[in-house]
């Protein structure tokens, strides 16, 4: 029965199987003819685009090829840009009917070939004398008006190099208004001595004004690749004008002269021969702080022009990435998609290659490539000033005493504080100035800008004192206390009961290190700003806790001895937080374990 009951089943099983056999034979055939007729429908939908789109062209030749004339005739130049501007984005495709077998459509579209042909080479011609006119006579508006129109006939060179003109007179103006202030001997007697440095300073700053004025100009224009191009015709004139800020530094400041003596220093003893030619040390770092200011400002300058590159390459991206994936209607198919991709790419790449090129080949890249700004010397020069200089002042440090040693250490710990402190003083002070005035976004991100830097000097301030104070412990206190935790191994540690009363009544170590470091430490405190001298106290427990750890891990200890451990780790302890707050018991910790184990 029950086998018979698996046969039926099994009939069961395989009518139903055969019967979705069929099912899915027959939903096969319905999905192939339904994917061929839905292949044949995007075939006939491109085609019908491409025809429509075909027509479409057709349409916008005659109209260009009707009115362009009219317009240029009329002056109206913008419109018959326009028309010009359509006529050379048409596809290909449009001109082919010249040559077809509709003889009337041909003629037709040859005749409007023609005709847009000859406009654009006229309204070329008559923007270019016109856009000339308009920088002959500095006519700004007129040159804003044509010199946006060259694009449009695609004659972006030919409009910036004609636009070029102009601002390299700007520029040239900038530069010899600047010269003249310069050989003046500049406007104030107490910068004489950073006058090439401000000289730079006020040059670069209407150089940047001046690409901030016109970028947008030319930036919607002509596009961000063009912007690149654009500067870099400008650099030529830049140049001429810091090479000459340059040259006159070099002569005035007397570098050659100075670099040879610097270099005799290096070569000869300093103890040979006393009466010797000798650089001023002063005067000497007068100039390696002139000579760094100029590095900055140029520095700069090439961060704005980097910065304003970049913004309007990232804004152009970001308009690619919307026009690729705004595609509702699935016009742009993947393959298009990827050549925009690869095209934005690689226009990415040319970009970042023609701003390294004009860095490179720059005057002012090349000298701050090189660290120092000169044509006739580069790094070595100014390396060599600074071994002058550090050897100089090595050599009078040498006659000085200690005495006088230690108070320009401390001195300069203590501005170093000082300063930093009074920079992000400086800074909350004139943030809340600004906070009261109106401004726009760019003159806001000028001032963030500016005010960061402080921010960033105030940082580099208050790292240069916690290593003064690092250094402090290490060359006053360490000694010191090495020598007193030495003792501490003499003393017996393997103690009775009656020994570790008597020195629960009489302390035999560490009620004597305390006063000994209390007097050493109370030493610095009239000396030191208040938070250097927080800072050496935290330095100088974290000295003691290594040193005892050392010594403690060198003795010995039974029950009672560490009992008699762990009474002095606990007044020693005390004595820290005392001096230096809760956190001295953080800096002890691995201490305090040490003495539990031993305890």
């Amino acid at each position: 029965m029950a086998v018979s009951r698996l046969n039926n089943a099994m009939l069961v099983v395989e009518a139903d199987t055969k019967q979705l056999a069929a099912s899915l034979r027959t939903i096969s055939r319905l999905a192939d003819n339904i994917s061929s007729k839905v292949s044949a429908l995007d075939v006939a939908k491109t085609r019908v685009v491409e025809c429509l789109q075909l027509a479409g062209d057709m349409h916008d030749l005659g109209v260009c090829s009707e009115e362009v004339d009219q317009c240029i005739n009329n002056e109206d130049y913008e419109q018959a840009a326009q028309h010009i501007h359509r006529f050379l984005t048409l596809d290909r495709a449009v001109f082919q009917f010249s040559s077809s077998a509709d003889k009337e459509a041909g003629q037709t579209v040859s005749h409007s070939y023609e005709v847009l042909t000859n406009a654009t080479t006229r309204l070329k011609e008559i923007l270019e004398r016109k856009l000339e006119a308009a920088v002959d006579t500095e006519d700004v508006a007129a040159m804003q008006r044509f010199v946006k129109l060259f694009p449009l006939i695609n004659e972006h060179d030919s409009g910036l190099i004609r636009f070029g003109k102009y601002l390299s007179r700007q520029i040239a103006k900038i530069g010899e208004d600047n010269l003249k202030i310069m050989n003046a001997g500049g406007m104030d007697d107490k910068r004489v001595n950073v006058l090439y440095a401000d000289t730079l300073f006020l040059f670069f700053e209407g150089i940047a004004a001046l690409l901030e004025t016109n970028q947008p100009l030319i930036e919607s224009a002509y596009g961000p690749d063009k912007l690149l191009d654009f500067i870099n015709m400008l650099q030529v004139d830049i140049d001429q004008i810091v090479g000459k800020v340059i040259d006159a530094f070099e002569k005035k400041r007397q570098l050659e002269k100075r670099l040879k003596a610097a270099q005799k220093i290096l070569r000869e003893d300093r103890n040979a021969d006393k009466g010797g030619e000798r650089l001023d040390a002063l005067e000497l770092d007068t100039l390696l702080s002139e000579i760094c200011l100029m590095n900055t400002h140029t520095e700069m300058y090439w961060r704005f022009v980097r910065r304003r590159i970049k913004g309007a390459s990232k804004e152009q991206n970001q308009e690619e990435y919307v026009m690729v994936n705004s595609d509702d209607f699935g016009d742009l198919d993947e393959e298009k998609k990827k050549r925009m991709e690869e095209e934005k790419i690689r226009r990415k790449e040319e970009r970042e290659k023609k701003l390294d090129q004009l860095l490179n080949r720059s005057l002012v890249g090349s000298k701050m490539q090189a660290g120092y700004p000169s044509t006739t010397f580069a790094a070595e020069a100014l390396q060599t000033a600074q071994n002058a200089y550090n050897v100089i002042q090595h050599g009078k440090a040498s006659e000085a005493g200690p005495d006088l040693q230690r108070e320009t250490f401390l001195t300069a710990a203590n501005n170093a504080k000082g300063t930093a402190d009074l920079l992000l003083d400086l800074r909350k002070g004139l943030e809340q100035e600004w906070s009261k005035t109106q401004r726009s976004e760019v003159e806001a991100g000028k001032l963030d800008n500016a005010v960061s830097q402080l921010s960033d000097v105030s940082r580099k301030m208050q790292h240069l004192a916690s290593l003064a104070m690092e250094s402090l412990c290490k060359t006053v206190f360490r000694p010191k206390l090495k020598t007193s935790c030495d003792a501490y191994v003499d003393i017996v540690h393997t103690l009775t009961d009656s020994q570790l009363a008597e020195f629960e009544a009489v302390d035999p170590f560490i009620e004597q290190f305390n006063a000994n470091l209390d007097k050493q430490i109370a030493s610095f405190e009239a000396v030191l700003h208040k938070e250097n001298f927080q800072t050496l106290l935290l330095t100088v427990c974290s000295e003691v806790e290594r040193q005892m750890e050392r010594v403690i891990m060198k003795c010995s200890f039974n029950r009672l001895g560490g009992l008699q451990l762990d009474r002095e780790f606990r007044q020693l302890s005390a004595y820290l937080s005392g001096i230096a707050g809760w956190t001295a018991r953080e800096r002890c910790a691995r201490l305090a374990q040490v003495c539990i184990e031993f305890r």
